[in-house]
């Protein structure tokens, strides 16, 4: 009776054993192969036999834990052949690659993402076969993406990484990945500023949240947003230029408002839509941010003007002092390179002049000053500066003598006007034509030897005084001694 109860054990142990197909022991023995096309022969064999589901899991599950390295990257192909095997994909993906994502083995992981790749290249293809499930390739990157929020940083980066070369699909985890961005493995942010370029413009969905890290308080999350900025920058400038400039309004410490400002120079003439957010920060109270707007005015180039132009041009007149100086310096140093910023005040000093108000002369000095930096584009100009030497205004005067010393080589064209004004009836303006050749220096040309002949016929001790100094600063420039012209300049007519 003893030895009839211990069969029926034993029965009972048997037919709980799951019968192994031979389609599925000949799998195993192809995958254990240490010959590289009987492996192959097996994997591409999977999707023909239609092997049943548990058992071909179970026999690459075997071999994804099999010591051999080759053993493993069979089992990896074999995955991607099981997507065409009826009701394996699902399975293979939840139950095999997928818990091994995280496995201890850094060889099963790397196989395992391998795997999950190599599904969703398969169910992407144009060609892909009808077998293939829908939302395959979908619940392939799932796999990966549960793992971003993993305990080790090396399961994090990888699962980064893997995302990055799934394509569009990724696109579906992109927030999860970007939130990465202040991970505190260096290894997973570069993973994720690594991701920015593979996904191209699919991670700009979440760009607003990797930019906050612009003002992060820690300086290595900020560089990681900082990569992540010109990583972007290469497939999609102008959104990025905007999701910075967006960063503006959101700056409370002088600090950030002056990082973003220099991110945006970096930018270049991609920040150009946003000249009016520049000119807004000349107003602002610190004066390091009122020059850091400036700067990202001139970076941004010609093409910025459209944006900037009479909004800076308002600010001229301005009542607060330091915020009409910062639109006098953005002007000045704008109007080398924008043709339009020169015309703009240029053309104001061939118009009829109003009454010479404090605010008028203001007014007129700045345009002067402005004039004094547009260097080649102050060309049609150059006439109008020199008529400024005779402005009744001493301001104006001054400002249209340090004008014309300011163009340097530019002025030289504007010599012989400026000599005109040495016989001028008025001492003033004779006295402001004199500085003016003497601080032109070389560029006053053949001119300069008029200003020392005035020295035997001028009678006015003041302008005497200006042409002795003037003299001084020729010869220091080597401009004394030239040829003189062949006729010398007409006398003003007196200004009744």
């Amino acid at each position: 009776r003893g030895a009839s109860v211990g069969m029926s054990k034993n029965k009972d142990r048997i037919a709980k054993i799951k019968p192994k197909p031979a389609s599925i022991q000949l799998l195993d023995r192809q995958l254990l192969s240490s010959d590289p096309a009987v492996r192959q022969i097996g994997w591409e064999s999977i999707p023909r036999i239609q092997a049943p589901v548990e058992p071909l899991k179970d026999c690459i599950a075997a071999c994804f834990d099999h010591q051999n390295w080759y053993v493993k990257a069979a089992a990896a192909e074999a995955c991607c052949r099981c997507i065409q095997s009826k009701g394996a994909a699902e399975v293979v993906i939840k139950e095999v690659a997928g818990p091994r994502f995280a496995h201890e083995d850094a060889e099963v992981r790397r196989c395992a993402a391998q795997a999950l790749v190599r599904i969703t290249e398969d169910a992407q293809a144009p060609d892909a076969p009808k077998s293939i499930p829908l939302l395959t390739a979908e619940k392939a990157s799932a796999e990966a993406a549960a793992q971003l929020r993993h305990q080790d940083p090396t399961i994090r980066a990888l699962a980064v990484n893997t995302l990055s070369r799934m394509g569009f699909v990724a696109g579906d985890h992109i927030a999860k990945i970007c939130a990465l961005i202040v991970d505190p493995d260096v290894s997973v942010r570069n993973a994720v500023v690594h991701i920015c370029d593979a996904l191209g413009t699919a991670s700009l969905k979440c760009i607003d949240q990797m930019f906050d890290n612009l003002r992060n308080p820690n300086k290595e999350l900020r560089r990681s947003a900082v990569r992540a900025m010109h990583t972007l920058e290469h497939h999609s400038g102008a959104e990025v230029a905007a999701a910075v400039a967006r960063q503006l309004a959101h700056c409370e410490l002088v600090e950030d408002r002056r990082y973003i400002l220099l991110m945006l120079q970096d930018l270049k003439e991609l920040s150009a839509p946003h000249g009016k957010a520049f000119v807004g920060l000349l107003e602002d109270p610190d004066e390091g941010i009122r020059a850091s707007a400036i700067r990202c005015l001139v970076c941004a180039g010609p093409t910025v003007t459209a944006s900037s132009l009479k909004f800076v041009k308002r600010k001229l007149e301005h009542q607060d002092a330091n915020i009409r100086r910062a639109a006098m310096d953005a002007m000045r140093q704008m109007a080398p390179i924008s043709t339009a910023y020169a015309q703009s005040v240029g053309k104001l000093l061939q118009e009829e002049q109003p009454e010479p108000t404090p605010d008028a002369i203001r007014y007129k000095v700045a345009i002067l000053y402005v004039l004094g930096g547009a260097a080649a584009n102050a060309d049609p100009f150059l006439e109008n500066l020199a008529e400024c030497l005779e402005d009744k205004d001493w301001d104006i005067r001054r400002a249209a003598v340090e004008a014309l010393e300011d163009l340097g080589e530019n002025a030289s064209e504007a010599a012989a006007e400026v000599a005109r004004r040495m016989l001028h009836f008025s001492p003033d303006v004779r006295r402001s034509a004199a500085e003016c050749l003497g601080r032109m220096g070389i560029h006053a040309g053949p001119y300069a030897e008029y200003v020392e002949a005035m020295r035997e016929t001028e009678e006015d001790e003041d302008v005497l005084l200006a042409v002795e100094a003037a003299c001084e600063r020729l010869t220091a420039a080597g401009a004394l001694g030239r040829r003189r012209p062949e006729s010398p300049p007409a006398p003003a007519e007196p200004d009744w």
